[in-house]
């Protein structure tokens, strides 16, 4: 019988390097993965910290109830003077057809007019 082949001998029995290698090559890439992995926890954690510091600057506070803004206090005397400041202002805009003759007008410390 000619196209029969013939017996070959056994192979080797393998080696431990050639058993193990496939482990090891499992724990590197793992290894790997859990490094990168730590890194952009790591990052994610800065950038929250940063974000949260700029936000409180800002008188806003992200708690797990929900974001709470803060406002800022206007003193009485502060919104008194804005809100006499405006009326200055208006009053003299609507009259000054009126006075042109006299050129009196009504001054307030605060306005800019």
């Amino acid at each position: 019988m000619a196209w029969r082949t013939a017996n070959k001998p056994p192979s080797p029995p393998a080696s431990i390097l050639s058993k193990v290698l496939p482990l090891l090559v499992v724990f590197v890439i793992l290894a790997v993965l859990s490094f990168i992995g730590f890194q952009v926890y790591s990052i994610i954690n800065n950038i929250a910290g940063t974000t949260n510091k700029k936000l409180e600057k800002k008188h806003v506070v992200v708690t797990r109830d929900g974001m709470k803004v803060g406002v800022e206090e206007v003193g009485n005397e502060k919104e008194v003077d804005k809100a006499r400041g405006v009326f200055v202002r208006a009053f003299n805009l609507s009259t000054k057809g009126q006075q042109k003759e006299s050129k009196k007008r009504w001054v307030y410390a605060g306005s800019k007019s």
